[in-house]
């Protein structure tokens, strides 16, 4: 049956209920312009339903209002001008006044056809799909970009990261290297001295030998010297440069923050915004619309028949928007599952690792933690004055004390050289010493747990992702 067959049998029982006032060529041609409309409207809502099934971009409001003016015009031509073009004389009074009682209730229907545009409601409903899907596409390129970026960040603050590292891991072994090696060239200095009262001869000897002995003994020292100057070198060197890394993470950190996580910031308030305006209830709403204004056009309705075709043409026409509903909630849905907890909602922890890295700097915290440079330089830095330096002097007491014991005369030749000797060897023991103890204080300064920790968490870029 066709959707205004309805509306044609009713009109059809209208002419027969007034045949007998009808003048006998109205009797004819009524009924067939009564067919002939009725199969224009059929058409015209056929065409309508297939507006609303189309899934084009294309928008087809414009389509929707052509077919109701030409439903009208088909009214205008079948039943406006129906005696004009079927009889040169002056109608019934019963046919002419079936015409006005027809003319008024299809332009009711029609009219209200056309107030309640459902073929806008596909148009949103089809822009509705294109933009979740087109956005989409926005959505995964501004994440491959942003994580691209992030990560090319990420891998110069891992690389500072292993760097210092790796940096901490060297300082500790050419300073527990060096440590040894100034302690046996001091431990082998020490052993000479104390050596000496046991070998200084007599008969006028005594001086040429503490001549010698001082050349001999000053090579010692000045390999303790060498090494130390070695290890003064190295942690002057290293100590700048630990303080750039840090200042090089910091930067990094800085353009990371203000930079790549901004963007990241921005594109999470766009996507909620986008979220809250073009979300499934806005489609529902869509449907929801049209769904109140076919069924307010149909309640308008006067005649039976016609509230009948305007039902039956709801239901299609609603079913045909069912399906665009039921297309948008597949692809709102694909959406939220793509981008929920990473564009909008909470912030996954995923996506959270996935650009601050936490767990980068807990894998080198854990590293610099074991490798301890701070303690190290802790337990030694106090050596160099504290004990090097001390054990010198007591073992130039200790021989002072035993060549005091020699015969006067032996004693006179060696002590003036000895004194002069002790003075400059322990002046410069201590003054090396002293300065290693300087580098080392710095050098722990450095590399402090806590010092690195602040300055190597990457606490700011969650901060960055959370604010």
């Amino acid at each position: 049956m066709g959707l205004y067959d309805q509306r044609k049998t009713e009109l059809g029982g209208q002419v027969i209920e007034i045949h007998e006032q009808l003048e006998s060529a109205e009797r004819l041609y009524l009924p067939l312009a009564i067919g002939n409309y009725t199969n224009a409207v059929h058409n015209g809502l056929e065409a309508l339903l297939r507006i609303l099934e189309d899934t084009r971009l294309d928008l087809l409001k414009s389509q929707w209002e052509e077919q109701i003016k030409q439903m009208r015009a088909a009214l205008v031509q079948h039943i406006g001008d129906v005696f004009s073009a079927n009889s040169s004389s002056k109608p019934s009074p019963a046919a002419a006044d079936f015409r006005v009682r027809v003319l008024i209730e299809e332009h009711r229907f029609l009219n209200g056809l056309e107030a309640k545009n459902v073929g806008f409601m596909r148009d949103m409903l089809i822009a509705h799909q294109t933009n979740l899907e087109d956005y989409t596409q926005i959505l995964n390129k501004k994440w491959s970009t942003i994580s691209d970026q992030n990560n090319l960040i990420s891998e110069a603050e891992r690389r500072i990261l292993e760097e210092t590292q790796k940096a901490m891991d060297e300082a500790v072994k050419q300073v527990a290297a060096t440590r040894r090696e100034i302690l046996e060239h001091l431990g082998a200095a020490i052993v000479y001295l104390n050596d000496l009262p046991k070998k200084i001869p007599g008969g006028g000897m005594a001086k040429k030998y503490i001549l010698d002995w001082i050349g001999g003994h000053a090579t010692l020292i000045s390999r303790v010297l060498g090494s130390i100057s070695k290890v003064i070198k190295y942690l002057l060197e290293q100590n700048p440069w630990f303080k750039q890394r840090v200042q090089t993470y910091k930067n990094s950190l800085d353009t990371h923050s203000r930079g790549v996580l901004v963007v990241y910031s921005q594109t999470r308030a766009d996507a909620e915004e986008f979220v809250r305006d073009n979300g499934f209830e806005q489609a529902k709403q869509y449907y929801s619309d049209s769904r109140d204004a076919l069924e307010k056009w149909e309640s308008d309705l006067v005649t039976s028949a016609q509230k009948t075709c305007a039902r039956e043409f709801t239901q299609a026409a609603l079913s045909r928007l069912s399906g665009h509903l039921s297309k948008t909630e597949r692809i709102f849905n694909t959406f939220i599952s793509t981008h929920q907890f990473k564009f909008f909602g909470p912030l996954g922890p995923d996506i959270r690792e996935a650009l601050a890295q936490e767990k980068m700097w807990e894998y080198a915290n854990a590293g610099m933690r074991s490798t301890d440079l701070e303690s190290r330089l802790r337990e030694w830095y106090r050596e160099p004055v504290d004990v090097w330096a001390v054990d010198l002097e007591k073992a130039f007491s200790y021989s002072a004390a035993e060549i005091a014991a020699l015969p006067p005369e032996i004693r006179a030749e060696v002590e003036v050289e000895l004194k002069a000797h002790k003075e400059q060897i322990t002046k410069l023991v201590r003054e090396h010493a002293e300065q290693l103890v300087k580098a080392m204080e710095e050098a722990r300064e450095q590399t402090k747990t806590d010092t690195l920790s602040d300055a190597f968490n990457r606490n700011r870029l969650v901060q960055a992702l959370t604010r």
